[in-house]
């Protein structure tokens, strides 16, 4: 059992590759290691990455954005080519240059430090996060238009050409390079800002600003013809032809 319902059905994923005995030898999970490929498999003496998905809700390519209040800009936390990519898009442009948030507000960065501290005698309040004017409030703009080859571009970054997603199937994001005859992913996705509270203490004191690429049950792509998950097969849906 993994440790939250993706990571339950990668390991699914994985479990049925090794039963097709697709897996690079070498292969073990990645769990919630980024830097990772979900899954691995072989076709024709060549190691492919395999992103998995579960059906509900899932991320893509989450990234955290800070907030610098005396210059008042907004800069991505990682400067490496899917900051790049966000910057190339302008989604910054979607946060209201009068919003200051009050996280960044009530922290410092020390002279000789590099994380933000809260100052001395200023209490981040649930009120401040939850509340009507508090920040996951007023930090929520979603549905924020964005092409899809912005996600294809997020996985070629990462080496990774196909997807399963739970109840959908195998499809291959910007091409096919093992030439599987995958269905093409054409949902269409999304980008949200958002505060996600790390913790439940109280008063809150780890609180992350984050950008994401999303995607709704509505605008899921289309069923695929393959699955790796014999047990999952939708609309006459059969296992493509993988040789290791």
């Amino acid at each position: 059992m993994g440790y939250n319902n993706g990571d339950t059905y990668e390991e699914h994923i994985y479990n049925c590759c090794n039963d097709l005995k697709i897996l690079p030898p070498h292969f073990s999970r990645a769990g919630a290691a980024a830097d990772k490929p979900d899954v691995m498999f072989v076709h024709k003496g060549k190691e492919y990455n395999l992103e998995v998905k579960d059906f509900t809700n899932p991320d893509y390519g989450q990234r955290r954005i800070h907030f610098y209040p005396n210059q008042r800009i907004w800069k991505w936390a990682k400067q490496d080519k899917l900051s790049n990519l966000y910057e190339n898009l302008g989604l910054k442009e979607n946060i209201p240059k009068d919003f200051s948030p009050i996280w960044y507000q009530k922290r410092i960065i020390k002279e000789g430090k590099k994380k933000y501290e809260f100052a001395e005698g200023m209490d981040y309040t649930l009120d401040d996060l939850q509340g009507n004017h508090g920040d996951q409030k007023l930090f929520n703009y979603d549905h924020i238009a964005i092409p899809r080859e912005a996600l294809f571009l997020y996985y070629s970054i990462r080496n990774t050409f196909y997807i399963h997603i739970h109840k959908l199937g195998l499809y291959h994001l910007d091409s096919d390079p093992a030439g599987l005859g995958t269905t093409q992913f054409n949902g269409s996705p999304h980008f949200r800002f958002r505060v996600k509270r790390k913790s439940t203490r109280i008063p809150p004191h780890n609180c992350q600003f984050l950008g994401v690429m999303k995607l709704l049950k509505k605008n899921n792509p289309t069923i695929s013809k393959y699955n790796l998950d014999a047990s999952d097969f939708q609309n006459n849906q059969s296992c493509p032809k993988i040789i290791p």
